[in-house]
């Protein structure tokens, strides 16, 4: 959990399996810190991989909220409402049929001037000779530390997403603890997406 320059909480979620083709939702709860539902709190749902990929809803007077037909992939989840501090989910990881269900708790908070804290985000499709490969862990170190800064698991269809402040960073992949790639630089310096910079097919 860390909190960003716009007094935004975000939650790492662990990875999910996907194996379908298809879509299907996502369903919020949005309470406040004494479980009391929000009304009318904005929820935004945003493509890792494709960020023109979005969809937004507003939660009833239940504070929740389903918004439907969304492609599988993988998407970050933002709930936010005046005079509470926003709260993010990601990765988050559609499935068909499974319906995403989300809680989010919005912390009181002031939400100040300083606008919104830069993040790059490294996705897209591991391959090895032209096809995904599964199951790789993937993580993001900065300079000489022993300790990642972010890492994830590619999915069953090569998908992964990590985020971090803009930066310079090693990548690493492994295999249950076996080097398959060793750590090699990546320039990750200016905010935004940096979609397919990994492959096995590129070393």
């Amino acid at each position: 959990m860390r909190i960003t320059g716009r007094w935004l909480v975000v939650l790492m979620l662990a990875s999910a399996v996907s194996n379908a083709v298809l879509a299907d939702a996502i369903c919020s709860k949005v309470v406040d810190p004494g479980d009391q539902p929000l009304p009318n709190a904005a929820l935004k749902i945003v493509g890792l991989s494709d960020p023109a990929r979005h969809y937004t809803g507003q939660t009833d007077r239940e504070g929740k909220v389903c918004i439907g037909n969304i492609p599988e992939g993988l998407y970050s989840v933002e709930a936010s409402m005046t005079g509470f501090l926003n709260v993010r989910y990601y990765p988050v990881r559609v499935v068909f049929p499974r319906e995403v269900h989300l809680e989010f708790r919005l912390p009181i908070g002031y939400i100040g001037e300083g606008g919104i804290a830069p993040e790059s985000v490294l996705s897209g499709t591991l391959k090895r000779s032209g096809e995904p490969v599964g199951g790789i862990k993937i993580c993001l170190f900065e300079g000489n530390s022993t300790t990642p800064t972010a890492c994830d698991t590619t999915d069953d269809i090569g998908e992964y997403a990590l985020t971090v402040a803009p930066g310079k960073y090693a990548v690493e992949l492994s295999d249950r603890g076996k080097l398959q790639m060793p750590r090699r630089p990546i320039d990750l310096s200016v905010a935004g997406q940096y979609r397919d910079r990994l492959s096995f097919d590129a070393r």
